[in-house]
C-alpha cells in the first residue's frame, strides 16, 4: 500500500473508533496541509530510506528544491560523522519504535544544520512500511548554549577569583551562591551561610543595612558602609556594593561585592581613597561623572569634567540644563534634545553619543550614559552619569577602516598571489586577484574547484610539493620553487610559501604567497650559460670542462682527454688583426661542432686552445680514429682577407691544427 493511501486509511479509523463525523474535506488534503505547512523539517521515507516527500520548511532551511532531494536516499545528506548514528536509528524505526536524536544535515550551501528529530515508523497492517520525520533546527540554539556556557564560565571565573566577598542574594535576603574570599572574610563555610544575612550584620547597623538591600531591590544600585560580625566575635568594616540582578525584565536578586576596610584605614581615609582613586580613575580613561538635580536644575561636575570642556574648575560657572546644550556640537544638538526629553518622559537609562565644542573650540566626541533616580512617589529627583571622551578612540578606528581599505587595495593589486586551501574538505578558501596575474585565471576558477589548481602545476612539481606535506604537518613552513602551466599553455616558474595552519594538533589548512619568478629563472639560466660558456665560441668553458671531467672521473669507466690547439694563430692575429682571429676561432668551433657526436664534449679553454671529452672508447685505435674524425675538418684552414675559407696558396697566411690525446685509464 502507498503511503499517502495508508495516511487516508488511517485517517478513516481513527474517525470511525472516535465515533466522530466525516469531514467534508478530502482527509489526504489535511494529512497535505498538515504536512506541507509544519514550521520544522518534515519528510517522510520508505523502508529503503529514499525521501518520498520534504515540506516547504525542510527546502527552505536546507537550500535544496524538491526535486533535489524526492527520490533520493538520505544518506548524503546527513553530515558524515552522524551518519552511523543515523542508520542505527532508521533501523530501529523500521522495527517500529520511535526515535528522537539529535544530528546535522547538510544544507546545500555545505554548512551544518544541526536538528533535534523524532522519527516516527508508518505502520499498514502491522508491518512498518516507512517513517516520517519532524526536525527541529536547534543550530542557532546550541550556538547560543555554547555563548551562554562560555559566559557562564567567565562570570563564575570573575566571581570565584575576586579578590574580594562576592556574593548574590535572594528577594529575601539569603545567600543563594558567595565566593572564598567571602567565607574567609566572615569565618563561616559556604554551608553556614545559606541564610539570612541579617545575623551578620551589627545589631546599630541592621536596619541602614536592610533599608540600602530593599532599595537594591527595588531596582537602585547602592553601595554604603556597614559592619558585619565575624564567627568568632569581632567586628568587621565593610563597604558594600548592591547592584539589583535582572532576568527578563524582572529583578530576582541583588549581587553584591563586600570590601573589608578594617584593616586600611578608618571610614572617612577609605572614603577618600576612593574618591581620590575615582578621580584618578576618570583621569586615566578619560571619564568625567557628574550629578544633576532635576528640580533646581543645577549639576555637579567632577574634576574630570572640566578638563573634558577645557574649562577651569575654579571659575565661576553653573552647570545648568541650558548651559550643557550650548557645549553640544550644533548638527547634534536637536538629537540630544529628543534623546533627553524620551528617557524625562519614559523614566528610563539612555545612552548617547554626541559632539562637543570645548571652549577653546576643539570639537571633541564623547559618549554619554546616564541612570534616572526616582523620589519614593515616582517623580524624578536627579539624573546621574558619566561622559566618556571618545575622540582619540573614534579617530583611530576610522584610521583603522582607512587602512583596512587600504591593505584591501594592496592586497587586490599585489604581484604576488596570496591564497588558502582548506585541507579537510578540501577546497581552496580564497584566491587574492593577483593569481590572475600569474595563473592567467581569475581566482574564481581556482575557489570553484580545487583540481583546477593541482592541474595548472607541472606533474613532477606537483609530485614534490606533495612529499613536503609531512614537513607541512610538523608545522614547518616549506618555501618551493615549481612549474606551472599558464592558461596559454606556456610553462612559467613559480616560488610559493607554504606556511600550515595547525589548532590543537590537527592539520586544518595551508596559507600561502605565490611569486612569478619566471623572468628570474629566465636570467639564472642566462647567467649561468655566461659563466659556463665562452663568450666568442659559445663552446663550453674551461669551468664547464672541469665540471664535465670530474663527473666523468666519477661515473665513466673510460673517457679520453683530446687536446687541440692552432698553428700560427699569434702570426694570424699579429699580420690580419684580432678581428679576423676572431673569426677564425669562431669557424674552428663551429667546425668542430658539426663533426661532434654524443660521445663528445668539446670546450673552448683558451686562446686557441680546445679540448675534447670523449666517453667510453673501446680502446686507444678509437679514441685516436675519433680524434682523428674531429680534427680533420679543421687540420689545414686558409683565411682569406675576405674570410673565406679553402685550400692555401702559399702567399696568403695559413693555419692547421695539431691534436694531443689522453686515454684515461691508461
Amino acid at each position: 500500500m502507498k503511503i499517502s493511501a495508508f495516511f487516508s486509511r488511517q485517517k478513516e479509523d481513527s474517525m470511525e473508533s472516535a465515533n466522530l463525523p466525516s469531514l467534508s474535506i478530502n482527509d489526504k488534503k489535511v494529512y497535505e496541509a498538515l504536512f506541507n505547512n509544519h514550521i520544522d523539517l518534515t519528510f517522510i521515507l520508505d523502508r529503503d530510506g529514499t525521501i518520498l516527500n520534504i515540506n516547504e520548511a525542510t527546502s527552505k532551511t536546507t537550500g535544496y528544491s524538491k526535486k533535489d532531494m524526492i527520490g533520493e536516499s538520505f544518506i548524503p545528506f546527513v553530515v558524515e560523522e552522524y551518519l552511523d548514528t543515523s542508520m542505527e536509528l532508521f533501523n530501529r524505526v523500521l522495527k517500529g519504535k520511535t526515535q528522537n536524536s539529535i544530528f546535522a544535515i547538510k544544507a546545500k550551501s555545505g554548512d551544518p544544520i544541526l536538528v533535534n528529530c523524532i522519527t516516527i515508523p508508518i505502520t499498514d497492517e502491522g508491518e512498518v512500511v516507512g517513517a516520517i520525520g519532524i526536525s527541529k533546527n536547534i543550530t542557532e540554539e546550541e550556538n547560543l548554549k555554547k555563548e551562554l556556557d562560555l559566559n557562564e564560565q567567565k562570570y563564575r571565573s570573575l566571581f570565584e577569583n575576586h579578590p574580594d566577598a562576592v556574593y548574590l542574594l535572594g528577594l529575601d535576603g539569603a545567600f543563594v551562591d558567595c565566593n572564598d574570599s567571602l567565607c574567609r572574610f566572615l569565618g563561616y563555610s559556604r554551608e553556614e551561610l545559606a541564610y539570612s544575612f541579617h545575623s551578620l550584620v551589627a545589631e546599630e547597623y541592621l536596619d541602614y543595612t536592610n533599608e540600602c538591600f530593599a532599595k537594591a531591590a527595588e531596582g537602585s544600585p547602592q553601595n554604603y558602609n556597614s559592619v558585619g560580625i565575624h564567627k568568632n566575635g569581632q567586628r568587621v568594616a565593610v563597604n558594600i556594593t548592591n547592584i539589583p540582578m535582572m532576568m527578563d525584565g524582572k529583578i530576582v536578586g541583588v549581587f553584591g561585592i563586600a570590601k573589608d576596610i578594617t584593616r586600611s584605614r578608618a571610614q572617612e581615609e577609605a572614603l577618600h581613597k576612593v574618591q581620590d582613586s575615582l578621580v584618578h580613575a576618570q583621569k586615566m580613561a578619560n571619564i568625567g561623572s557628574w550629578d544633576y538635580d532635576y528640580e533646581a536644575n543645577e549639576a555637579y561636575w567632577s574634576l574630570q569634567m572640566y578638563k573634558i570642556f577645557g574649562m577651569n574648575p575654579h571659575a565661576e560657572f553653573k552647570a545648568s540644563y541650558e548651559t550643557y546644550l550650548e557645549f553640544i556640537h550644533p548638527s547634534d544638538r536637536m538629537r540630544f534634545i529628543s534623546i533627553f526629553q524620551q528617557a524625562i518622559k519614559n523614566r528610563k537609562s539612555f545612552s548617547i553619543e554626541y559632539k562637543i565644542i570645548r571652549m577653546d573650540d576643539e570639537v571633541r566626541i564623547v559618549h554619554q550614559q546616564s541612570d534616572i533616580l526616582l523620589k519614593p512617589s515616582g517623580e524624578i529627583s536627579r539624573i546621574i552619569g558619566t561622559i566618556h571622551d571618545i575622540t582619540e578612540r573614534r579617530y583611530a578606528e576610522k584610521k583603522l577602516v582607512e587602512s583596512e581599505k587600504q591593505f584591501r587595495n594592496i592586497y587586490n593589486n599585489l604581484d604576488v598571489a596570496i591564497w588558502s586551501i582548506d585541507i579537510l574538505e578540501p577546497r581552496v578558501l580564497f584566491c587574492s586577484k593577483g593569481v590572475e596575474n600569474i595563473f592567467g585565471y581569475p581566482a574564481s576558477y581556482f575557489e570553484e574547484c580545487i583540481e583546477q589548481l593541482m592541474n595548472a602545476i607541472y606533474p613532477e612539481d606537483f609530485l614534490a610539493i606533495k612529499n613536503e606535506f609531512k614537513q607541512m604537518k610538523q608545522g614547518k613552513t616549506v618555501k618551493k620553487q615549481c612549474r606551472i602551466f599558464h592558461s596559454t599553455g606556456e610553462i612559467r616558474w613559480i616560488e610559493a610559501s607554504i606556511i600550515p595552519i595547525i589548532e590543537e594538533g590537527q592539520f586544518l589548512r595551508i596559507d600561502g604567497i605565490t611569486t612569478d619568478i619566471t623572468e628570474q629563472k629566465r636570467n639564472q639560466e642566462v647567467m649561468n650559460h655566461l659563466a659556463h660558456h665562452d663568450y666568442l665560441t659559445d663552446l663550453p668553458n674551461r669551468r664547464k670542462f672541469d665540471e664535465e671531467l670530474k663527473l666523468l672521473i666519477e661515473e665513466c669507466p673510460s673517457f679520453a682527454i683530446l687536446y687541440l690547439d692552432l698553428d700560427r694563430f699569434k702570426h694570424i692575429n699579429d699580420t690580419l688583426g684580432h678581428t679576423i682571429g676572431d673569426e677564425l676561432l669562431i669557424e674552428v668551433a663551429n667546425r668542430l661542432r658539426t663533426h661532434s657526436n654524443q660521445q663528445m664534449f668539446i670546450s673552448r679553454m683558451a686562446g686557441d686552445e680546445f679540448s675534447v671529452l670523449l666517453k667510453e672508447p673501446e680502446d686507444l685505435d678509437d679514441a685516436i680514429k675519433a680524434g682523428w674524425s674531429i680534427g680533420k675538418p679543421s687540420r689545414s684552414l686558409t683565411l682569406y682577407r675576405t674570410m673565406n675559407f679553402m685550400s692555401p696558396p702559399a702567399s696568403e697566411s695559413a693555419s692547421t691544427q695539431r691534436t694531443a690525446m689522453t686515454l684515461i685509464p691508461f
